[in-house]
């Protein structure tokens, strides 16, 4: 593969066994792509789904796939073009090989089944590898001169190419491949999902409150009037933190109006706390009623949903220790420095905006 020909080259006569391995290359790449393409559409056996629980550095495999094999079918065939192109091909296919070595090796080792797709996907690679070794050496076999055929020979840069990119494929499948954390993946959409402000800021701000505090009622309108300055300069989480039990009952509404009616949420969130005056045990019913006043839409969380919120919530209850509502948690996520202000006194705008200020320094 590490010539300046292309391993399918047009300058050479046709001959039968060139036009085999050229069409060899071409299916297997196909079906490579077509194997992606079912695997990330889930279409497989309960052996191929342990595969799906697996990431290369975050990303799933079938996506990884479905633009591998598109990308080489490119360079595949525009190597008839453009001689270069197919030692471009020949370095995507070591590299996709040192990368299988890992892929197989963990469904032998950590998974302990085999993946009929993973496997033939797998072998499209091989295949396609073999095609082109052997159309090089097909190439080599042609009446050459002899200067020509040393050049070929001794084209020592692009064979340290190959290798290389077979040991960097072997070292990013071995440092990328892990099994998703289900339970962290999943706190983590959550976590995403309640987040309000500016997404791209360094600071988080969490405000913790009960529905049924007193305190926390007070000083809702004038959180109103800082909410501007905390979406302006930091990602804001509403934190339900519940002093009194009662107040959980408000949650998988409060959950849910966070997750999917963000634009209301203020709003919705003003009627919630009206309505945590007037009961401590809310219906459907009633929640339904003020989301229509606010031309929202309520939409039931299941149980799952519910609960990876309440852990999220305990999680930062306990990092930030909480023991007292209404708290504001303003906190700089690189540095990790951070301010708390405590009751109606200290969640001020002059307080909060100096502490957003000292943060971002």
């Amino acid at each position: 593969m590490g010539t300046n020909h292309s391993l399918m080259p047009k300058d050479l006569p046709a001959n039968k066994y060139q036009k085999y391995l050229n069409a060899i290359s071409s299916l297997a790449i196909l079906a490579g792509g077509i194997f992606s393409i079912i695997s990330w559409l889930q279409i497989c056996t309960q052996e191929c789904a342990a595969t799906h629980d697996y990431r290369l550095f975050g990303f799933q495999l079938e996506y990884i796939g479905m633009i591998f094999f598109p990308v080489l079918s490119l360079l595949h065939w525009g190597a008839y073009y453009k001689k270069n192109l197919s030692f471009m091909a020949g370095v995507m296919l070591a590299g996709a090989l040192g990368a299988e070595i890992v892929f197989i090796y963990a469904q032998k080792v950590w998974i302990g089944q085999w993946c009929p797709l993973c496997l033939c996907i797998a072998a499209s690679i091989v295949i396609t590898s073999l095609a082109y070794l052997l159309s090089y050496f097909n190439h080599y076999k042609q009446p050459l001169p002899d200067s020509k055929r040393i050049k070929m020979a001794l084209n020592l840069p692009k064979v340290l190419a190959i290798v290389m990119a077979l040991i960097t494929g072997f070292s990013i499948a071995s440092l990328g491949l892990a099994k998703v954390d289900e339970l962290q993946a999943a706190e983590n959409s959550i976590k995403n999902s309640i987040v309000f402000g500016n997404l791209n800021s360094k600071i988080d701000a969490y405000f913790f409150s009960d529905w049924h505090c007193p305190a926390c009622r007070q000083l809702e309108p004038k959180l109103k009037e800082l909410v501007p300055t905390l979406m302006k300069n930091t990602r804001l989480t509403y934190v339900d933190f519940a002093i009194h039990p009662s107040s959980l009952n408000f949650t998988p509404y409060n959950l849910s109006f966070m997750v999917h009616d963000k634009n209301k949420y203020l709003e919705l969130r003003d009627s919630l706390t009206q309505l945590s005056s007037d009961t401590e045990t809310p219906t459907d019913e009633q929640i339904e009623k003020i989301a229509k006043e606010q031309d929202a839409h309520y939409t039931q969380l299941n149980y799952s949903e519910v609960a990876l919120g309440l852990e999220y919530f305990k999680t930062l209850a306990t990092e930030f220790d909480i023991d007292s509502t209404p708290t504001l948690v303003l906190v700089n996520e690189k540095t990790k420095k951070g301010k708390k202000l405590y009751g109606v006194a200290e969640i001020t705008e002059e307080n909060v905006s100096q502490a957003i200020k000292i943060l971002k320094e």
